[in-house]
């Protein structure tokens, strides 16, 4: 299984919401927590207005829709002898890792690698 750093976020805002309408995620480039602002949902149309409580931070988000759409579903890599694993979780406080081959995003359910007290 290969690293792969080829995929970056680039200029994704830091903070979203989830319209309330339509579910998609409306980033916030320009939030300030001092404020409730009105925002229109891209997808939909919707202008709504949001609280602190409902605004994430992508780090809150493991696998962000720009790099979902570039892992391939579930037993797509099975019969490759060295899938290209295109994302990596790790903790920083423990030596687990885990290497992302494959994923279903309906189920977001994944599949590959496991590095911790041994090689799974």
């Amino acid at each position: 299984m290969s690293p792969n750093a080829d995929f970056s976020l680039g200029d994704t805002a830091l903070f979203y919401v989830t319209c309330p309408q339509c579910q998609s995620r409306v980033e916030l480039p320009d939030y300030d927590a001092e404020s409730n602002q009105t925002v229109i949902c891209d997808n939909c149309g919707l202008a709504f207005s949001y609280s602190d409580p409902e605004v994430r931070h992508v780090a809150h988000d493991l696998m962000p829709e720009k790099i979902a759409q570039h892992i391939p579903p579930l037993y797509a890599t099975e019969h490759q002898d060295d899938p290209l694993a295109l994302l990596k979780w790790f903790t920083p406080d423990s030596s687990w890792t885990w290497y992302i081959t494959e994923y279903d995003p309906q189920e977001r359910l994944c599949f590959g690698v496991v590095i911790g007290h041994e090689r799974e």
